[in-house]
């Protein structure tokens, strides 16, 4: 690889520019996204009288995240809502659950949910506010589907970086 790399010319093997994908722009991409997360919340369901600390780490999802739950029904209290390009992820969100739980507490809130800055992880924090990562959410849910005799092959499939005592746990 190195000798391709230092040593040719590797132009004539890139892609033409008319060979690439395009992008376009979908005007209402949040509203369509909001419309769909709702939709994967059971109908015979409501989150009214929820109350939900939402620390979105000044990120990506600090406009659709506090839609949905509020479209849901829940009362939601905004952390880590502000973002001015330069504070994602800064001492808020799933890195930093101590400032979640605090505002769970503060605010008698039923749950805290926190995202981090490309709202591809949750950390959540239940009324007492005690702090479950994503091991104990899996765990959590492993359960449930389990009970309900709906877990395939009595299996769930994690990263390399879940904790043993998850597997522990669940066996």
């Amino acid at each position: 690889i190195e000798d391709l790399v230092f040593n040719h010319d590797l132009t004539p093997h890139l892609s033409h520019s008319k060979d690439v994908g395009r992008t376009r722009r979908i005007e209402d991409s949040q509203g369509r996204y909001i419309v769909y997360a709702k939709g994967t919340f059971p109908l015979e369901y409501t989150l009214d009288g929820l109350r939900i600390v939402l620390d979105t780490a000044h990120g990506a999802a600090y406009k659709v995240a506090p839609a949905i739950f509020e479209e849901l029904g829940a009362e939601v209290i905004h952390v880590g809502n502000n973002p001015n390009g330069t504070n994602i992820n800064d001492k808020v969100g799933a890195l930093y659950p101590a400032l979640l739980s605090a505002e769970v507490m503060n605010y008698r809130a039923d749950v805290g949910i926190a995202l981090d800055g490309d709202a591809d992880r949750v950390v959540m924090v239940d009324e007492k506010g005690d702090i479950m990562n994503g091991d104990h959410i899996l765990g959590i849910c492993a359960m449930c589907v389990k009970e309900r005799r709906l877990l395939n092959k009595n299996t769930i499939v994690v990263t390399q970086m879940s904790n043993y005592g998850l597997e522990k746990k669940m066996n």
